[in-house]
């Protein structure tokens, strides 16, 4: 496909700058059919790619809810990821982000300061030292 390509695995510096480089994260998830759960659990690639300033388009389940704010840091499509409605949908909605300049920068903006707010590693400290007093206490 042109203007696709698929990389190995790249030293984090490298993954950041292409992210930064890199329009949208396409990243569909789907059910894991032979375990009957979703994939994806918390997503630190969603995470990165926003930090970059990159929107991301996957689909709604596992925890990709919480690191994706829908129709603010990307957009998250629903419905059965195998189903031909969701995979016309998927594409048109990347489409559409491709095209729109001004949805896509206010995402931008929108990811990062999404990742920058609620995933500081003073405030991730903060939430684990109070976990922990909790179960002293």
């Amino acid at each position: 496909q042109e203007d696709v390509f698929l990389r190995g695995t790249i030293p984090q510096g490298d993954l950041a700058n292409e992210l930064k480089k890199s329009r949208l994260l396409v990243y569909p998830c789907h059910e894991l059919l032979a375990a009957d759960f979703y994939a994806e659990t918390s997503c630190i690639t969603a995470l990165q790619a926003q930090a970059a300033g990159t929107p991301v388009v996957s689909s709604s389940y596992g925890a990709l809810p919480e690191s994706v704010k829908s129709t603010e840091t990307g957009i998250l499509i629903k419905g059965d990821p195998f189903s031909q409605e969701y995979k016309n949908n998927f594409i048109k909605t990347v489409i559409n982000l491709m095209k729109n300049q001004s949805a896509w920068q206010s995402m931008s903006r929108n990811a990062q300061k999404h990742v920058f707010e609620k995933y500081s590693w003073s405030l991730i400290a903060n939430e684990w030292e109070e976990e922990f007093n909790l179960l002293l206490s």
